[in-house]
């Protein structure tokens, strides 16, 4: 996405610290939020994906509604 749009802003959540730690060192540049997705942060992103979670969150309708 970086080569494609040079100027993105990104930021990647997760609810593991580990994974943010793991993700650190593979995404120089990038915003790191330790968070779970049934409580997002309160601010606006123009975008936002939802890759390998939904399948994982019983509550999945609730999640989209919050990051909605």
């Amino acid at each position: 996405m970086r080569e494609a749009f040079p100027g993105l802003e990104l930021t990647r959540t997760d609810v593991s610290a580990e994974h943010l730690a793991h993700a650190r060192d593979r995404l120089p540049g990038v915003e790191l939020i330790e968070m779970d997705a049934l409580e997002p942060p309160p601010r606006t992103f123009d975008v936002v994906c939802a890759f390998d979670v939904l399948e994982h969150i019983p509550e999945d309708g609730r999640v989209l509604t919050r990051l909605f």
